[in-house]
């Protein structure tokens, strides 16, 4: 598979109406190429898990099997503060399974907010109508659900 020539580009902002919501990445290629630009504030009066919101951020590739390490699917030392970016190298392997997969931010203390703001997505690894050919021509829908929050239910016991 080819490499691409330009970087998909991704920028979380602080305003949630102008990030990218609900957008399904289709990467077909083994090396994918991602400029993820921070343009949150860099001041926030917003509290996270652990203090005041820093608007850091950086992504994880749920469920791929990608390298961990700088510019893969780093977690630990990859991270932007506001008006930074980061350059990832995501190699997806040739026997990566078909299905879907999501992309989100992982600051530790700052992640849940900011996914649920929107800075998350799909991933679509192409293949599955090898497994099962009838879907081949099926028009494909994605749908992603943020922001849903459960109804805590009590069982009673029967006396």
């Amino acid at each position: 598979m080819s490499e691409r020539q330009t970087p998909e580009r991704l920028e979380p902002s602080s305003d949630p109406s102008r990030v990218k919501k609900d957008r399904a990445q289709e990467w077909r290629s083994d090396d994918t190429k991602l400029e993820y630009v921070n343009q949150m504030s860099t001041s926030s009066s917003e509290l996270c898990v652990d203090g005041p919101r820093m608007n850091m951020t950086n992504l994880h590739f749920h469920g791929l099997h990608v390298s961990p390490g700088a510019p893969g699917d780093d977690v630990l030392t990859m991270m932007a503060m506001p008006g930074e970016s980061l350059h990832y190298t995501v190699d997806i392997p040739a026997d990566q399974p078909p299905g879907l997969y999501w992309y989100h931010t992982h600051p530790h203390g700052e992640s849940y907010q900011q996914d649920l703001d929107g800075m998350s997505g799909a991933i679509v690894i192409d293949g599955i109508d090898r497994y099962f050919p009838e879907i081949k021509n099926m028009k494909e829908k994605i749908l992603i659900v943020r922001d849903a929050e459960l109804e805590q239910v009590t069982l009673h016991q029967r006396s």
